[in-house]
């Protein structure tokens, strides 16, 4: 008698969604850039998160190391989801 096998089914990809009740924090200066931009990107994935972000930065450091570059988004978005703000799933 040959196997059967189920099909597996496809995993839904993770995406970014705000934490509902949660108070809109009173950032500024790259902190409010890069929640205007965690804004634009609910409902899309991590991945698409970054592109975009590497796309149009929505802000640059000025000075260190990373001057006038891209700092890595994976960053921020960890930020915001161990801030209480926003969730991946």
């Amino acid at each position: 008698m040959g196997k059967v096998t189920k099909a597996a089914a496809q995993p839904k990809p993770q995406t970014i969604a705000l934490v509902k009740g949660a108070t809109v924090p009173n950032y500024r200066g790259a902190r409010a850039a890069w929640f205007s931009h965690l804004q634009t990107q609910v409902g899309n994935t991590p991945a698409q998160f970054a592109a975009a972000a590497i796309a149009n930065p929505p802000s640059m450091p000025k000075h260190g190391k990373l001057a006038n570059t891209c700092e890595p988004p994976a960053g921020w978005l960890r930020f915001f989801v161990k801030q209480g703000i926003a969730v991946i799933g």
